[in-house]
């Protein structure tokens, strides 16, 4: 799975006069929509958790022990389903898809950013790969009371004990799904035929 890196990404939009020159002002405007399509449709299916969501006004009821857990990180999607997203940071998360020129390619492509995981979590990788994808990482964590937890951007305090272990994670994909649903929708087909291909 491809992912963007927004700095660079900008200079790819379809609204960028380079672009729209190249790929002339209709085509433009039709990839655009495309590429809008799929983004949104990936975005929309991942459900927010924790902080990304508002918190309950009872945070002593059991609507806030649920929000805590999500807040701890202790709620997953089932696997094979879009993964939850946890951040407050409106481009540093999953639902930050983008879509532009390839001018290689000469075609679209739409994708997450770049998220490094390791800055997050401890896990070396990024995140979209690791849960459209699944796979084995080493995931460094830091131990509070009697439970570990992922290292997170706080690193552990002098004294406070640390390990490093791999750890399995099950696919959850978020881009195939979005694709393949927005491909079977007479709106994508014929924004598809009519722009004359995208990737």
């Amino acid at each position: 799975m491809l992912t963007l890196n927004i700095k660079t990404a900008k200079s790819f939009f379809f609204d960028r006069a380079k672009i729209i020159e190249r790929v002339g002002a209709d085509r433009a405007r039709l990839l655009r929509n495309v590429g809008g399509f799929v983004s949104k449709t990936a975005a929309r299916s991942m459900r927010k958790k924790g902080y990304a969501r508002k918190p309950p006004k009872n945070m002593n009821g059991r609507a806030g022990r649920k929000f805590m857990a999500e807040v701890r990180g202790e709620v997953s999607s089932p696997p094979g389903s879009p993964p939850f997203t946890h951040s407050t940071d409106p481009n540093a998360t999953l639902r930050k898809i983008l879509f532009v020129f390839d001018t290689a390619k000469e075609a679209m492509v739409v994708g997450p950013v770049a998220l490094n995981q390791k800055n997050a979590f401890g896990i070396s990788g990024t995140v979209p790969s690791l849960h459209e994808y699944g796979g084995t990482q080493v995931v460094k964590e830091k131990k509070v009371g009697k439970i570990w937890r992922p290292m997170g951007k706080r690193q552990a305090r002098p004294g406070q004990p640390t390990r490093r272990r791999k750890a399995t994670y099950a696919a959850r994909p978020f881009m195939a799904p979005a694709v393949k649903k927005t491909q079977s929708t007479g709106k994508f087909k014929q924004l598809w035929f009519s722009s004359g291909g995208a990737s």
